[in-house]
């Protein structure tokens, strides 16, 4: 009876190998395997169109913001769109630097991640046309040292390259004269943010201070 059970079970472990672990027994393996190829084709295609997509649509909604923000109105004169590139080329700079940090770490530590995902906002006086960027893991992370090396890329790619638009912003503001009777309120500049201005001579005297362009703003 032992081996009658044993000779039973030959035909079921030829119809899995004759088929594939992963077959239905009803479609051929090189059937099967088209389709799943084809499957992941759309769905990296997917995985591409997205990020572009959004991408796109952040930049535009990034030219309305910085457009409204230097007097433009984009919406009924579609060539104020052009005032708006100055600050819409920066943030989308620091947030798209900000993002490859991680995906470039990502993919040097094997870590399967989706494109940047840019995630469109309210202009002003709103918003500045974006809510920020993020990306997607699609494989776990073993390591601890990669985790870490993923988390702090992005942060310190972004700031180098802020550094840098401050840098430039500053370097091309004005310094103006305070009118009297239109002070504002001063909540003080960042460290690093008087730094770069004493550094670049941009230190206003008493009585002036510095109008900030929509690259440093």
């Amino acid at each position: 009876m032992e081996r009658e059970s044993e000779e039973s079970k030959v035909p079921e472990a030829r119809e899995v190998f004759q088929h594939g672990p992963m077959s239905n027994g009803l479609t051929p393996p090189a059937v099967q395997q088209e389709a799943w190829a084809a499957a992941e084709e759309g769905e990296e295609k997917t995985r591409f169109a997205l990020p572009v997509l959004f991408f796109i649509l952040t930049v535009f909604t990034t030219l309305l913001a910085g457009s409204y923000q230097e007097g433009g109105d984009p919406l009924h004169r579609p060539g104020d769109l052009v005032k708006g590139m100055p600050f819409s080329f920066t943030l989308m700079a620091i947030l798209f630097v900000h993002e490859m940090g991680h995906y470039v770490t990502s993919k040097y530590y094997g870590v399967k991640t989706t494109l940047p995902y840019f995630i469109p906002g309210p202009w002003a006086p709103f918003g500045i046309g974006t809510f920020g960027a993020f990306i997607r893991m699609r494989s776990p992370i073993l390591r601890k040292n990669a985790l870490l090396d993923i988390g702090a890329a992005g942060p310190i790619a972004g700031f180098v390259v802020s550094i840098v638009a401050v840098a430039v912003g500053l370097y091309s503001s004005k310094i103006v004269e305070i009118e009297e009777g239109n002070a504002l309120l001063r909540l003080g500049d960042p460290l690093m943010f008087n730094f770069l201005a004493y550094f670049l001579g941009k230190v206003p005297p008493a009585g002036y201070d510095v109008a900030l362009n929509s690259v440093a703003f």
